[in-house]
């Protein structure tokens, strides 16, 4: 219901929604954090949700990964055959290299998470900087990791271009893709520095926020009730509920929520959202993606003898590896939810926030700094966010191949 309401607000072709995701685990959007936000809105951007029309991050499968695959794996005609069996026998050297370096990555990872937990015991001047450990203890590593790596590159898009024909384009879309210049550092929640391949949102959230803390923002309004429609264009193949029983509305404490059911079909059923301002913030990869390269080998042909071969495992659709690009992030600053329960539904939020500290309605979280309020003459809760930090409310995503 919520999902139709959005949909009919943001306006313009239903169709250009059809890869829409509500939020169902409430977060705040911190991708303007001064330490970790630009690392934040990369692995955001970077990673492939999981296909339904509830937004999920899928845990390790970024979209990096998947185009390289896609380049690797495209059985392109060429004009010299021997050149173009060179790249695709690159082409496994290429991917056990890649495995190589994102296993050392989380063993990095783990190890300075280890040693950083340790020495918070020592004072301050004593400490060692991720810089510091890492040029002692895996510098040489990755290093060695990297040029391997890159090396494989460059033989693989020297024989791309040898084998000429449909290689050539292929070429040039991995030599972006490993192109120095369209990576940068970025520092992760841990302090973990490394390289990733640039995205871009736009507008910053910084400047979002500024603006809904001087009212200047654009404000959200969304109401649903018992005639609020819940159908709507959509490729999930999800039907619309008469209850909202899928953990829409939970109360408790920290992550640990009791989930209500809510009775959608009563009269006086009725939920209104709406923030101080709210925006869509677009996501465009940066030049190491080739969104013309995906379209025009959507269809393959596959390396028959590779993972994506005849009968294997595919790309695009429900299934696929490469199903869904998050394109545009909706937030919402402070928002409001009133909610006209059922007396069952009230009293189970009532008794849960009376002995938690959190109330949950959708992609809106509510704690023990918001105002929350009960009216019991007519059953109904009124929250309103005090956070300086915005919540991610939805999330629409480009269906791939796209277009």
């Amino acid at each position: 219901m919520l999902r139709a309401e959005l949909i009919s607000q943001l306006g313009g072709d239903p169709t250009h929604f059809s890869g829409l995701q509500i939020v169902a685990a409430p977060f705040d959007a911190l991708w303007d954090n001064p330490d970790y936000g630009e690392w934040l809105g990369f692995e955001t951007a970077n990673n492939i949700p999981l296909w339904e029309a509830v937004y999920q991050p899928s845990v390790g499968n970024w979209i990096t990964d998947a185009y390289f695959a896609f380049l690797t794996n495209i059985d392109a005609s060429a004009q010299n055959n021997d050149a173009a069996n060179l790249v695709k026998a690159l082409g496994q050297q290429l991917a056990a290299a890649l495995d190589g370096i994102n296993k050392a990555y989380q063993q990095l990872s783990d190890a300075w998470k280890i040693f950083n937990t340790a020495q918070q015991f020592l004072p301050p001047e004593l400490r060692q900087s991720f810089d510091d450990w890492f040029g002692q203890n895996w510098g040489q590593t990755i290093n060695n990791l990297e040029n391997g790596f890159n090396n494989l590159v460059t033989q693989w898009v020297a024989a791309a271009n040898q084998a000429g024909g449909e290689y050539t384009t292929l070429g040039q879309a991995m030599q972006d893709y490993n192109n120095p210049a369209f990576q940068v550092e970025a520092k992760d929640t841990n302090g973990i520095k490394l390289s990733y391949r640039t995205w871009n949102l736009v507008p910053r959230l910084t400047d979002f926020i500024q603006e809904a803390q001087a009212g200047q923002g654009t404000s959200l309004n969304l109401q649903i009730n018992a005639r609020t429609a819940t159908s709507d264009v959509t490729k999930w193949g999800t039907e619309g509920s008469v209850s909202l029983n899928q953990g829409f509305v939970g109360v408790g404490s920290g992550d640990s929520l009791t989930r209500v059911t809510v009775d959608t079909t009563t009269q006086n059923f009725v939920m209104s959202f709406s923030s101080k301002a709210f925006t869509g913030i677009k996501i465009t990869a940066g030049q190491w993606f080739h969104q013309n390269v995906v379209l025009q080998f959507q269809n393959g042909p596959f390396i028959a003898s590779g993972p994506f071969g005849p009968g294997k495992a595919v790309f695009f659709g429900p299934i696929g590896t490469f199903n869904l690009m998050a394109s545009t992030l909706y937030v919402a600053y402070q928002p409001s939810v009133t909610a006209t329960l059922d007396s069952t539904a009230y009293s189970q939020v009532q008794q849960g926030w009376n002995t938690g500290a959190r109330i949950a309605v959708g992609p809106f979280s509510f704690g023990s700094t918001d105002n929350v309020t009960f009216t019991d003459t007519n059953q109904t809760v009124t929250m309103t966010n005090n956070s300086s930090h915005p919540q991610l409310i939805a999330v629409n995503c480009t269906i791939m191949p796209g277009s």
